[in-house]
């Protein structure tokens, strides 16, 4: 057993890209070490902006020997009439590197074979891993690879020392130009030398002393920490902002925090305007009062302070010029009205195959009223206001200058041209939420616009061709997906997702244009994908698949079933009225439905089961109808015990065929009763 440690120096790598590596290595390096019989303990991974590394712990210093049986050619053409090995079998044990005396026969499924073992000695760790390193190195996610030099790379950033001791000794070999050796660096500015590193335990510590934080969760909580006594020295408070401390994080080696001022006329831009400003392009901290209104003071997070008035001058250079503009911005655009503005949409392309930016608001504005008068009436007038106006500020310099600003840029006019709160709530949070755990929309006309302009993304997306594949999503319709549901979920809201999405069509201009009926189909399971993805962590995924199975497309609904169906899994006869519910199914799924003779019931199982069942099958149904759905899994409970004692005392495929027919029937109207709600048949369940 050995610890193996290391680490790939480089020039500054993008924040999201640490992070990013950082968490997909832990399972890459054990994927690794798994694919080459090489057993290990726990993965450890460090970074900073300079440094991505990872430690194991006791590695097995070599493969275990490996045997694998290999077939061969069919006996009968490796074994001659003598009885002696054909040519073909004397090939066959050349490649396996034994003799034709070794070779054996063995049954299969396609009758006897010659079979031979191939043994496969054990290699040393540092073999494997000097081959291996590299190609793992390679299977590092970046969003963005580079190459430099002759032949380097790619990687995110050029690479410019790699470190690898394996048990305390030096693991040379060859990655990106370099070749890996025992020395590291550390801080760029305050400790440039090589530091000899020896072993995982002095990794953390010998770079400390070097001044690098190593340690992500350490340099996190120094961020915070110099964040905090800088703000108090200042007699203030940083607004927080746990995203942009995510990422600050990743942008130093040794945090230290500059106070900067600005202007105090610049306060009189909207707050919005303000943050995004600092958190912009030099990822500073807005600072406020007690009392949570802002001072005309920023936080700055530097790499080195050797010179903190040099720090300070360059961010308040910067985010004087940003805000004068802002301003500048802020003034122009309140000159003309929102409404003025929308015919500059019609110049914005949405989508190619789709249309414009005008097209996509006159879109989300239907679809905003048809869901005002199903969801809620009292919100119509607002929603079609907010509607109206929502998409206006992207014709706005400001939100030209401050992407990011869309919706609050146009809720902030709005009110100032005299818009109602309702209005200007609306038009701001038509965008929330933004992530999978951002603020939903506080108010039902925020609700609903935003829901209106996500079901008409996703429309448009899927007509044009434009699904998510694997990883890839560029229309943003997972996220658009993920939002839409969580609305619903919070709103307490049933909607149908066909008529919905119907209502949403997009018919696109040019190019191959898909059936309908397919786009709104693939529209439903992607929803049905999605609240999987949702609700994994609640449920089982065959309680999930067996509730979409049965219907997706009111996602309130499913979520309901889904969670009463997990409940129920908790009553005494769930496992026996699963393994009981298969059987009946499996024996009628080619069954059609239908009505049967309860005269031609003549065993007593089956005669109390139809006594059971009548009584259930009205309750099911209306609590059903009703979405009182635990309350109807609980009254198809009953038939747990009555539908096992059935299966154990009634023979079902007799040869009478009027017989068999009817008992048929009678289990499939047991099956269907339940299929609306939930497809118990997908279910596990042990044995009864």
């Amino acid at each position: 057993m050995a610890n193996l440690l290391v680490e790939i120096g480089t020039e500054e790598i993008p924040a999201s890209f640490v992070a990013g590596a950082l968490q997909a290595l832990p399972s890459l390096v054990t994927e690794m070490l798994g694919a080459q019989r090489l057993g290990g303990g726990e993965v450890r991974v460090w970074g900073t902006p300079r440094r991505i590394a990872f430690a194991v712990l006791g590695l097995e210093g070599r493969q275990p020997d490996r045997e694998e049986e290999v077939t061969g050619p069919p006996a009968s053409a490796a074994i001659g009439p003598d009885g002696k090995p054909t040519k073909a079998a004397e090939g066959f044990a050349r490649k396996m590197g034994v003799g034709p005396d070794q070779l054996r026969i063995v049954q299969t499924a396609k009758g006897p074979y010659v079979a031979a073992t191939r043994r496969e000695p054990g290699r040393g760790a540092r073999a494997v891993l000097a081959e291996e390193l590299p190609a793992l190195f390679g299977r590092i996610p970046f969003a963005k690879s580079m190459k430099w030099g002759v032949a380097s790379g790619p990687f995110a950033r050029p690479v410019h020392w790699v470190l690898c001791r394996l048990g305390g000794e030096v693991l040379p070999f060859p990655f990106a130009g370099v070749t890996a050796g025992g020395t590291t660096r550390g801080h760029r500015f305050l400790a440039p030398a090589a530091i000899e590193i020896h072993d995982v335990d002095g990794y953390e510590e010998g770079l400390r002393a070097a001044r690098v934080v190593a340690d992500p969760a350490l340099r996190r909580q120094a961020v915070v920490g110099s964040l905090a006594a800088a703000a108090k020295a200042a007699g203030a408070s940083a607004v927080p902002d746990e995203a942009l401390v995510d990422q600050v994080t990743f942008l130093v080696e040794e945090p230290h925090a500059v106070v900067g001022t600005f202007d105090e006329v610049h306060l009189a831009l909207p707050r919005p305007v303000i943050l995004s400003t600092l958190r912009g392009h030099q990822r500073c901290f807005a600072l406020q009062d007690d009392a949570g209104t802002l001072r005309p003071a920023f936080l700055a997070v530097a790499q080195t302070c050797e010179n903190p008035d040099r720090v300070r001058r360059g961010n308040e250079r910067v985010i004087r010029a940003r805000l004068a503009d802002a301003a500048f911005f802020h003034e122009v655009d309140r000159r003309q009205k929102l409404e003025d503005r929308l015919p500059a949409l019609d110049g914005m392309v949405f989508q190619a195959r789709l249309g414009s930016m005008g097209d996509r608001a006159r879109r989300a504005r239907e679809v905003a009223g048809w869901l005002a008068d199903r969801l809620d009436p009292a919100a119509k007038s607002p929603v079609d206001r907010a509607a109206t106006l929502a998409k206006a500020d992207l014709a706005t310099q400001m939100v030209g200058e401050f992407p990011d600003l869309q919706g609050q840029v146009g809720a902030d006019y709005a009110r100032g041209q005299g818009e109602t709160e309702d209005v200007a709530r609306a038009i701001d949070e038509q965008y929330l939420p933004r992530g999978g755990s951002d603020a939903l929309p506080a108010t039902a006309a925020g609700a609903i616009l935003s829901l209106a302009d996500r079901l008409v993304v996703l429309a448009g997306g899927f007509a044009a061709g434009l699904a998510p594949t694997g990883a890839a999503d560029p229309f943003g319709l997972r996220r658009a997906c993920i939002g839409a549901i969580r609305i619903l979920w919070e709103r307490q809201w049933t909607l149908s997702l066909a008529e919905a999405l119907a209502m949403a069509r997009w018919q696109p201009s040019k190019g191959k244009v898909r059936l309908q009926g397919e786009v709104d189909a693939a529209a439903v399971e992607f929803f049905g994908g999605r609240v999987r993805h949702l609700l994994e962590e609640e449920a089982p995924t065959e309680m999930i698949d067996a509730c979409i199975a049965a219907s997706g497309d009111d996602v309130l609904d499913l979520r309901r079933r889904i969670l009463a169906l997990c409940a129920f899994k908790n009553d005494a006869g769930w496992s026996k009225l699963c393994v009981s519910y298969r059987r009946a199914w499996n024996i009628t799924k080619d069954v059609a439905p239908g009505a049967f003779d309860a005269g031609r019931l003549t065993e007593d199982a089956e005669k109390a089961l139809a006594a059971v069942f009548a009584g259930a099958q009205t309750r099911v149904a209306e609590h059903a109808a009703a979405r009182r759905y635990a309350e109807g899994f609980s009254a198809y409970g009953e038939l747990a015990d009555p539908l096992h004692r059935f299966f154990s005392e009634v023979f079902v495929m007799v040869d009478d065929e009027a017989v068999r027919s009817n008992r048929l029937r009678f289990l499939r109207g047991i099956v269907e009763v339940m299929r609306p709600v939930a497809h118990l048949h997908l279910l596990g369940g042990e044995a009864a």
